[in-house]
Order: structure tokens, then C-alpha cells, then sequence
């Protein structure tokens, strides 16, 4: 895994021992779950994990949403802690706890926990109050196998994220899902997508093999965007539509001048 914000790659390994530190300060914790702020940093990626690992329900929630709707979840699921790559500074503040991210344990934390654990993802819903979701982690592993025979992820697999990171969508199509097969993933600086010149070149740099691209940013490469200099060969980069339907035409056009792409629309 590499950061958007520095060169620094992050080896499971690595990664595996701080997730382990982190689950034995979170099973310590009161309360049955923990909110996790998403951002888009490693940080944040090492929290849900090791949230998911102490067996506790890991509550996905959006800083950019109101204050209202967090104050809601908070109560709806009876939050006694908040996690959070960064500072929370307003009224949740004396709901944080800050983990030693520099810790690294060398004892696993039971291997079986996990198993256990559920996600609960809220939305909007259509009367603005949110409502919550209930996933197992199981669940979520037979719906991303699914997505692994279709799309033949796996250790090649290098994806690119270029989104940031608001809920399940974005974080399990571009991490749950690659890491899962033992992928890996590269966190590409927000917007870079606006400059396709650059864009291409980061895939290209980086050796970018699994790119998921909303239909807008697909609508935007074929009418505005540069390709690159030779399209990319479906042995090179696999891209996948998906959260609405894509015009057929926008998606023959991408894939004459840019690269392979599937659409998983439904």
C-alpha cells in the first residue's frame, strides 16, 4: 500500500502488526462498537481493520456529513467512542480516543475475532434521517467473491484510488476488495483525475492495474480528458464502471482510446 501524500510503501506485514496493536487497545474499549472518521491516509485504512479484528461493530461515518446526522448515529448506536485519523474538534471531541499508531504487537489477536465482526453502514435515507445497515463480515466476503471471479483479481491486482473515501462504496471496491485477494493498493492524490495527462502518467508510474471510475469521470476522459500515448491492453489495466449506468457509447469510446473497461452497474 502506498500513500498519497508521501513515497512510503506499507508492507502487510507491517501493516498486520500495527492492525494487531490497534485491536488489542480497541477490545479494551466500552461499548459493542466504535465509529471510524473516514479520511483518505493508511492511518484510517489501519483503524477499520483494527476495528474489525477486536470484534467490534466498526460504524463507517463521513466527517463531511451535518452535525445533525452524526449526532444521530452517535445515538442511534449508542457510541462511547470515536476513532479518527486526525484531531476531532467539535462537540464529539470527549468521544475520541487517541490508539498508539506506533505501537506493533507481535502476539496475534485472535485469529477468529474477525469472523465476528459486523459493518453497520448508514445512509440518508429518504427522509434525511439516517438508517443504519447491517452487515457481517461474511456477507461482505461472499459478495466481493463474487466480484473476484468475474473481474479475476489477485496478488497483481494494484489498485488505484483516486476517490475520497465516504463510505462502503469507495472503501470496498477500492481496498476491502483488492486487499482481500492479496492486492494491493496505491492511494493517488485526490482529483488527479482532473489533469489526465498526469493521470495516466501516476498509472503508468505506478503500475496501476485495477482503476474503478465512476461514470462522470469516464463522461470526462472521453470528452475532455488527453488518453494516454498507447491504450492500455487489458494484460496492463482492467477499469470498472459502476454506482450508475454508463452510456454505451461513452464506454466504447473509453475503451477505443484508453483501456479495457467493464461495467458492473447491477
Amino acid at each position: 500500500m502506498r500513500d498519497p501524500l508521501s513515497t512510503t510503501d506499507y508492507t502487510w506485514g507491517e501493516t498486520n502488526a500495527r492492525v494487531d496493536a490497534l485491536a488489542w487497545q480497541f477490545a479494551a474499549l466500552p461499548g459493542s462498537g466504535i465509529g471510524v472518521l473516514l479520511d483518505n491516509s493508511y492511518t484510517c485504512l489501519c483503524l477499520i481493520y483494527g476495528v474489525i479484528r477486536a470484534r467490534k461493530a466498526l460504524i463507517l461515518i463521513d466527517p463531511e456529513w451535518g452535525i445533525a446526522a452524526r449526532r444521530a448515529i452517535i445515538k442511534e448506536m449508542a457510541l462511547q467512542v470515536l476513532v479518527s485519523a486526525n484531531s476531532i474538534d467539535d462537540e464529539f471531541a470527549p468521544l475520541q480516543f487517541v490508539p498508539d499508531l506506533s505501537a506493533r504487537s507481535d502476539v496475534a489477536f485472535d485469529d477468529q475475532a474477525a469472523s465476528a465482526s459486523k459493518m453497520i453502514i448508514f445512509t440518508s435515507g429518504t427522509t434525511g434521517k439516517p438508517k443504519g445497515i447491517v452487515l457481517s463480515q461474511q456477507a461482505m466476503i461472499n459478495a466481493y467473491s463474487i466480484g473476484q471471479r468475474c473481474l479475476g483479481t489477485g496478488e497483481h491486482t494494484r489498485a488505484g484510488c483516486f476517490y475520497r473515501v465516504s463510505g462502503l462504496g469507495i472503501l470496498g471496491i477500492n481496498f476491502l476488495f483488492p486487499l482481500l485477494y492479496g492486492g494491493s493498493v496505491v492511494l493517488l492524490p485526490l482529483h488527479c483525475w482532473a489533469d489526465s495527462t498526469y493521470f495516466w502518467h501516476l498509472v503508468n508510474e505506478l503500475s496501476i492495474t485495477f482503476l474503478y471510475m465512476v461514470p462522470p469521470i469516464v463522461n470526462f476522459m472521453v470528452k475532455e480528458g488527453l488518453p494516454p500515448s498507447e491504450r492500455l491492453p487489458l494484460s496492463r489495466l482492467l477499469c470498472v464502471a459502476g454506482s450508475a449506468r454508463l452510456d454505451a457509447g461513452l464506454q466504447d469510446a473509453f475503451q477505443h482510446h484508453f483501456a479495457p473497461l467493464a461495467c458492473r452497474y447491477a
